[in-house]
């Protein structure tokens, strides 16, 4: 991208959580539905779920980044995003220690490396503190979670 993000649309509720962890909470202009943390996101314009993305509302949102998730979102609607000229950023975490490094990216693109690289840290210090109670817990939905403290 020739300047960093100003307008960000994430296509999964853990995108909007990375989104604000990287500190560009404010650069979020849309959602997906189910995204609830932190608590700001549900008062921002929703484009879709997991089964449908509203490419109008995408459209009239006017991204400049588009945040998309490999495996969550479907590869034809990752491309019909791209079809309308916005630029997209396909993730696919698969582990947790992905996501200090996810948040760095998104740092970068939104142009709030510094906050990015702040979260970073805290962000691997709860994942650590999480890994034990997960290795007991078979299926804990900390592993789709950003590190923020809600393991």
């Amino acid at each position: 991208m020739a300047a960093p993000a100003q307008r960000i649309v994430a296509l999964s509720p853990h995108l909007a959580e990375l989104a604000f962890a990287a500190g560009a909470g404010r650069q979020l202009v849309g959602v997906v539905r189910h995204s609830d943390y932190p608590p700001a996101v549900r008062d921002l314009p929703q484009t879709g779920d997991a089964a449908r993305v509203d490419f109008e509302r995408i459209a009239m949102l006017t991204p400049d980044l588009v945040l998309a998730w490999r495996s969550g979102n479907p590869a034809g609607d990752v491309a019909r995003v791209e079809q309308l000229g916005f630029p997209v950023f396909v993730t696919e975490p698969a582990h947790l220690t992905d996501i200090p490094r996810l948040l760095r990216a998104i740092g970068v693109l939104a142009g709030t490396r510094p906050a990015a690289e702040t979260a970073r840290p805290a962000s691997s210090a709860r994942l650590r503190r999480c890994a034990p109670a997960m290795r007991k817990r078979p299926g804990c939905g900390c592993s789709t979670r950003s590190g923020t403290g809600r393991c």
